[in-house]
This record gives C-alpha cells, structure tokens and sequence, in this order.
C-alpha cells in the first residue's frame, strides 16, 4: 500500500514540474510577443543617422567602383558557372539542386496541344539543365549530352556527306581511331590520317579533297601533344569546313576550344565532368543555331541522347569539377615531376615539364 502511495506521489510531482515547464515556456512566448508589438525605442534622429551612414557606405562603395551593372553570365569565371548554371527549366519548388525527371513520357495538356515534352529521346528536363550548364560552360549557343564520347563523335560524322572528306590526327583515341577507320568510310566518306604537328601536311591534306569536317585532339590521346587550334581552324574555314576538337583531355575549365575557332567542342562526360566513374556520356557544344539543329536532328532521330539518371549525376559532377581539376592538374606534375627525376625514366609526355 505504501509503495502504491509513494508512486502516486511521483507522479503528481512529476506532472507538477511537467506543468511548470509547459507554463514557463508560454510566458517565454508571451513576453517574446510583447516585445516584438512594442514600439522600437530607436529614435528618429537616430534612424536618420543610421541611415545616412549607410547611405555614405553606398556612395563609397560606388564612388570606389561607378559601374554596378550586373555582370554577363557569359563573362561570369568557370568556378562561377559551375555554382550558379545557367538554365531556363524552372523547378515549381524551387530545388536547389535540379530534379530528376526519370521518366520516358509526359502528360500533354490536351488531346490537340503540345507541352513543351513529349518524349524523353526528344527532349527532358533534367538533360536541358545539363545541356543549358554546358552551352554556358563553353560559351556555345548549344550543347548535347549524349549517350557516350563516341556516340557524340559519330553524330559529328553525320554532318558529313558521302563523296566529302575527314581529316583527323594520326594520334587519337582508341575507339575513335576505330570510329573513322572501319565504320565511317562504309558510308562512302574518305578519312586521312595526318600529324596535326606538321601544320603543311595539315593544309596540304585539308586542300587535297573535298574536305568538310577537320576532327582533332589537343592534348591527344594517348601521347599528350599539344596542337595548334587555332591555326588549323584558320586552314579549315578557309576551306569552308567544320572543325571539332576532342577537349576530354582538357575538358572546359583549362581549354576552350570554341574560343579558338573550333565549330564543335567535345568532351567525354565519363572522366572529368561526371568524375566519380560512375556514368558513361559525351557532350557536344557548337557555335551556330543552324549547326546546333543540325546536331539535335542526328541526336533525336538515332536515339544518341543521355539518359535522365545519368544527367543528373554528371550535374552533380559539375558542382565540384573545378577544384577537382586544380586538384588533378597538382598532383599530376608532382608526380611527372618525380618521374623525370627518377634515373629509370627517360622522357615525360606532359605538356609543361
């Protein structure tokens, strides 16, 4: 019977102090509420002062630098791009981070209207964010993510007809070397190989055809040279013809090959923009409206895009790729630097050493 009394008083005293949390918590809410309806015991003179200060901070500041006219994205650095990227999807939740929209249709408004998507070969909103981030990366008027580099390379042989010419490097990419010898010239197209170094047999193989798409790498895969962009850009235009250059190796944060003449950029998705090795891609990026609808027809016709998944989480790749590439590029001539000093090595392919 005692015991029974004695818990019965723990636990009136336990509701006792229950009570009085709860009641000291609501006079802490009622004296917050009273003083935030009080009026402000800040005068007007010192309003006026403060005010005027801060008015003196803004003229200084603007006296310090007059134009305060926002910025052109375009103008905006890399790093900057990568944290602010640049798209016209708009999120009704406003997500910091871009939803993913992994689905392969989507409900039109009516039986005889269009949405702005239909169907995700032809267009998603998670790849439009990519592809948005990536024009702007480049400074391109459009970009497209693709299924793999070489699926992007093999859209780029689309713009060549039979009967015309491509002239390429004697030292690319495995898969793409395999791409131009064995599956583009079945369609009719004459591919030469030359040394993108020696810039005269570069002319004289761009002059001695129907040349019309000049594909190059810089630096090249595997053996790291270094190519003149611009000058073999010069030779191709005045020849009226495309010039794509592979930037994987580079890829847009040290390289723009745009900048330097290039009609298309292409860079592999797989490494550096995605750069956990969890997504295979390529991107193209083109300069010109009427080449960019060139490009998407190929893409959306042969079914070459990039899966919503897989774009999504090269946008998150993109988030980090600046100080991951910085990164890279130290650690990279530490450790070439090491190797050129070690007594078993004879010679450094990387450019700078």
């Amino acid at each position: 019977m005692s015991l029974s009394l004695s818990s019965t008083a723990a636990s009136r005293a336990a509701n006792s102090k229950h009570s009085s949390s709860r009641e000291q918590r609501q006079r802490q809410r009622a004296t917050a509420r009273d003083a935030s309806s009080k009026p402000s015991r800040v005068s007007a003179a010192s309003a006026r002062m403060h005010g005027a200060r801060a008015n003196d901070a803004m003229r200084t500041c603007a006296s310090a630098d007059d134009d305060l006219t926002p910025m052109d994205p375009k103008d905006w650095k890399i790093a900057t791009k990568l944290a602010h990227p640049k798209s016209t999807v708009r999120d009704i939740y406003g997500a910091s981070s871009p939803p993913l929209y992994q689905t392969a249709t989507f409900a039109q408004p009516s039986a005889t209207e269009n949405g702005p998507y239909d169907y995700t070969r032809s267009g998603n909103p998670t790849r439009d964010h990519l592809e948005q981030a990536m024009a702007s990366l480049e400074n391109a008027d459009r970009a497209f993510a693709f299924s793999s580099g070489m699926s992007a390379l093999m859209c780029v042989t689309r713009l060549v007809n039979a009967g015309e010419r491509i002239v390429t490097g004697d030292d690319i990419y495995g898969g793409t070397s395999r791409l131009l010898a064995q599956v583009v010239p079945k369609v009719g197209i004459e591919v030469v190989n030359v040394d993108m170094n020696d810039l005269e047999a570069v002319r004289a193989a761009i002059n001695g055809g129907n040349t019309t798409m000049v594909m190059m790498e810089s630096p090249t895969n595997p053996r790291l040279q270094v190519i003149d962009i611009k000058a073999i850009c010069d030779m191709a235009h005045e020849k009226n013809a495309l010039v794509c250059v592979d930037n994987s190796i580079m890829c847009p944060t040290f390289q723009a090959p745009l900048a330097l003449g290039a009609d298309i950029s292409m860079t592999s998705a797989t490494k550096f923009i995605a750069g956990h090795s969890d997504v295979t891609g390529g991107l193209l990026a083109c300069r010109g409206e009427e080449l960019g609808k060139r490009i998407y027809f190929h893409q959306n016709a042969e079914g070459l895009h990039l899966g919503p998944f897989d774009c999504w989480l090269a946008l998150r790749g993109l988030k980090t790729m600046q100080l991951r590439m910085e990164r890279q590029q130290q650690n990279a001539m530490k450790l070439a630097t090491w190797l050129e000093s070690h007594p078993r090595v004879k010679k450094s392919q990387l450019p700078g050493i």
